[in-house]
């Protein structure tokens, strides 16, 4: 967000360039390995490239409650098979290579196995946002854990949760915390055909995160969203689907339909090639 991005920037409005979303080497040896340099984010169960969800819009946990990139040193131990234990330091989230306000965060968790069709995930973003301009950032605290069951085959179901909070800030304005659950129930109809269903609720207690709430006593947001994967290719995958939004809150909660709306219907289609 602040020189590394806009370095790229070539437009002569200022709009359109080059972005390297990722750059960072990893070095291993036997069951360790460490990543350094700028990455995405292994917090949250919705991720970054588009091949890697099941629906073509995102949670409102991943869109405002989490981290999109982190850059640091990220190391990760298999202490046993499918259980790791992940630990390093990074800077603020989405500063890249800058780091301009000195902040200091540990990104850390652990992936554990339960049984054969379950597993438990945690990761944690928590430290120091720095300072500039006089003006202190304050302290993070942010965990998500995911939770995948494998019901058969065919089913499958994840839960998962988001808690953040930022506190001790030299403005008011910019404490706050959130949280949310998210549930995703999804059926192989065949090797080309999937259903997949996702509820979600987020709860921007402090107005600190999604624009449009303008509540004196924070906004619960909710969604709803079914939708379809058609693979008729292995390097072909169509992503429809239709979502229902609404949001709950005193006085003047409109986040919809430029900030006239409560509640709102959406739909949504992609075609993702890979090569």
């Amino acid at each position: 967000r602040f020189s590394w991005d806009n370095a790229w920037i070539s437009s002569d409005d200022g709009v359109y360039g080059t972005a390297i979303p990722q750059m960072y080497a990893v070095v291993a040896w036997n069951k360790l390995s460490v990543k350094m340099g700028h990455f995405f984010t292994p917090i949250g169960y919705e991720q970054i490239p588009v091949t890697q969800n099941f629906f073509y819009s995102h949670s409102y946990c991943h869109t405002y409650g989490e981290p999109f990139t982190h850059t640091g040193v990220l190391a990760t131990y298999e202490v046993a098979e499918g259980l790791n234990v992940h630990g390093g330091w990074t800077t603020a989230w989405e500063t890249a290579f800058d780091n301009p306000v000195d902040a200091q965060l540990f990104l850390g968790g652990v992936d554990v196995p339960i049984g054969e069709r379950l597993t438990f995930s945690w990761m944690v973003s928590a430290g120091r946002l720095g300072e500039r301009w006089g003006i202190d950032f304050g302290d993070l605290y942010m965990n998500s854990f995911v939770i995948k069951f494998a019901i058969n085959e065919r089913w499958t179901y994840v839960f998962q949760h988001d808690l953040g909070l930022i506190s001790n800030t030299g403005l008011q304005m910019s404490n706050g915390q959130w949280y949310g659950i998210n549930q995703y129930l999804f059926f192989k109809i065949n090797d080309c055909w999937s259903l997949g269903g996702r509820f979600e609720w987020f709860r921007d207690d402090d107005e600190l995160l999604v624009p449009g709430g303008f509540s004196l006593v924070g906004t619960d947001y909710y969604a709803l969203t079914l939708g379809l994967n058609w693979k008729p290719h292995a390097n072909l995958t169509v992503r429809p689907e239709i979502r229902y939004d609404w949001a709950n809150g005193r006085f003047t909660t409109r986040p919809f339909n430029d900030f006239a709306d409560r509640e709102q219907l959406s739909g949504g289609v992609d075609l993702i090639f890979t090569y």
